[in-house]
Formats: structure tokens, C-alpha cells, sequence
């Protein structure tokens, strides 16, 4: 068990981690250099002034935080085998697109309830639901326009294409690729997954 942190920089990598955010999100956020964030992360350097406010303004907290914040005992602990399989399990559960229409949000939502209330990494699972839930969206968006983008090919190119086909194939192949790039990740111990997306649960 890690002790609580007490540095300015585990502070940082703690609330990083609490907004979801990988280290180069935070470099964007807050507009310092990657190198930067990853010289404060490894206490190699201290941030002050306007380095300092910026990393707290990305985060959303005071400087005075960042100083004084008391982070629960456990916040470091590595996520167990288990923990890491289950969490692999509910991403994996997306390949249900194949054999399913919307499998791949209601496979995962399904073993999502399944897991245990006091879980540690239900809000990464979560942010699995929220990349199928607006994968799925854009699918529909997709279907709404496409007699639009037929009839504009027809009449102006004078194509007829099956677009339904290659529109959905390709979306799935981008469903399908997020979903292995980010399993290879959680077999890595990393669970800083789908960083981009918005957790919408």
C-alpha cells in the first residue's frame, strides 16, 4: 500500500489522472510543453508563477490546492490482474458489433452492471460506454444523410455506390480498432483509455 502523497508532483499526476486526462492532454489543456509536464511529474522540476496556475487552471483547482491537497491512501495503487481483466472484458465486449446491431454498446452495458459497486475503475468503464454510446450516434447521423449524399453523387457524378455498405464497414473497422488499440493498453497496466472522449455516464 503507497503512502499518501505528499509531493506537489503526485498531486498533479493524481488529479490528472482523476480528470482523465494523459499527459499530453494536460500539456494541451494548459498550454506547457510535454517535456515540462513530464519533468514536474517525475519531481525532476517545480512549477511556479504562471506554470503553476495554468497546470491548476487545466485541472480545474486553485495553485492553493495543488500546495495543500490531502489524497486518499489508495489513490496510487496499481489496479489488480482482475481488476485490469474485468475492465479489459467490458471493452472487448464491443466486438458484439459483428453479430449484433448496437452490440458493441449493449454487450458492454451489460457487463458494466455486472460489476461490484465499490469497483475501482467503474469510471474508466464508463468512459468505454460513452465512446460506443457516441459511435452509435454517429451511426444514425450517418444513416439520417445518406439518401442526401446518394442523391448528390447520382445527380452530379452520375455514381451509384453502395455507400451504406462502405459507410458502416468503415465505421466499424474505426470501432473495432479503438477498441484493440486500447485493449492492448489495459493489458499493459495503462488505463488511461479513450482519453479524448467525454464520459457522458
Amino acid at each position: 500500500m503507497h503512502q499518501t502523497p505528499q509531493t506537489l508532483a503526485e498531486r498533479i499526476v493524481y488529479l490528472r489522472k482523476i480528470k482523465g486526462f494523459s499527459q499530453e492532454r494536460l500539456a494541451e489543456e494548459s498550454r506547457i510543453s510535454l517535456r515540462t509536464i513530464q519533468r514536474i511529474e517525475k519531481n525532476t522540476s517545480q512549477p511556479r508563477g504562471h506554470t503553476l496556475n495554468a497546470i491548476a487552471q487545466a485541472l480545474g483547482c486553485n495553485p492553493e490546492d495543488l500546495q495543500t491537497l490531502q489524497i486518499p491512501k489508495n489513490s496510487f495503487d496499481t489496479p489488480s490482474e482482475q481488476d485490469l481483466r474485468k475492465l479489459n472484458q467490458v471493452n472487448i465486449a464491443s466486438f458484439a458489433i459483428l453479430f449484433l446491431p448496437f452490440g458493441n454498446l449493449i454487450a458492454p452495458a451489460i457487463l458494466y452492471s455486472r460489476l461490484e459497486a465499490d469497483y475501482p475503475l467503474k469510471k474508466t468503464a464508463r468512459r468505454v460506454l460513452s465512446f460506443q454510446l457516441i459511435w452509435c450516434a454517429c451511426i444514425a447521423i450517418f444513416l439520417l444523410i445518406l439518401p442526401y449524399i446518394n442523391y448528390t453523387l447520382n445527380n452530379l457524378f452520375h455514381l451509384k455506390l453502395p455507400l451504406i455498405i462502405i459507410g458502416i464497414a468503415g465505421m466499424i473497422v474505426h470501432n473495432l480498432y479503438h477498441t484493440i488499440q486500447n485493449s492492448i493498453k489495459i493489458n499493459q497496466g495503462d488505463v488511461n483509455i479513450y482519453p479524448r472522449v467525454p464520459n457522458i455516464f
